[in-house]
């Protein structure tokens, strides 16, 4: 669990215990700012963003759910936000995903 919400750019997680639970806390990434603010994103690019610091990745199709949008225009939409250093690109084919980009999790 660690090494995956290293690898997304995540806060470690917070544990706590009493007798009757266990809670596991994940905190969202700190890249909601003013930076992400600037990049003037159409709605649907915020809505992928916000699923990418949310669920620490996000993938095409997820996109194309997530934005109710077309395959051509998710495809579209996430090279922008790669090209705008938001999205990281992570594998190619149908392992293709994207992370939050490293300046956008500090």
């Amino acid at each position: 669990m660690l090494d995956l919400c290293r690898e997304a750019g995540l806060a470690e997680p917070e544990y706590g215990s009493r007798p009757e639970w266990f809670r596991v806390t994940f905190h969202k990434s700190r890249a909601v700012g003013t930076p992400v603010d600037e990049l003037g994103l159409n709605e649907r690019q915020r809505k992928a963003v916000e699923s990418a610091q949310t669920t620490g990745r996000i993938t095409r199709q997820e996109y194309v759910l997530t934005a109710h949008t077309t395959n051509r225009t998710a495809l579209h939409d996430l090279k922008d936000l790669v090209e705008k250093r938001l999205l990281t690109r992570v594998s190619r084919g149908n392992q293709t995903h994207y992370v939050m980009a490293a300046e956008f999790t500090k």
